[in-house]
């Protein structure tokens, strides 16, 4: 067995749990794992599994959060 990075081995949990993404509820930050998981380099503890939701904030057409519901007005 290789040896894994952080970032293999949170993908992975993810996966394997079927979370969408990261977010930090402390930072207003999302990540997912899709195409952008860990994007900013600095991964915080307090990162957070989650699920990607419907934003519509106009920046961008998702976010990740704690539930697997649509929450309306997110980037508001």
């Amino acid at each position: 067995m290789s040896n894994m990075t952080v970032q293999e081995i949170v993908k992975q949990f993810l996966e394997d749990n079927e979370y969408n993404g990261l977010f930090n509820a402390n930072g207003n930050c999302a990540c997912s794992i899709d195409n952008d998981l860990m994007n900013c380099g600095e991964p915080s503890q307090d990162c957070e599994a989650g699920y990607k939701n419907p934003c519509n904030c106009g920046e961008h057409d998702y976010t990740i959060t704690r539930d697997k519901h649509p929450v309306d007005n997110f980037c508001d």
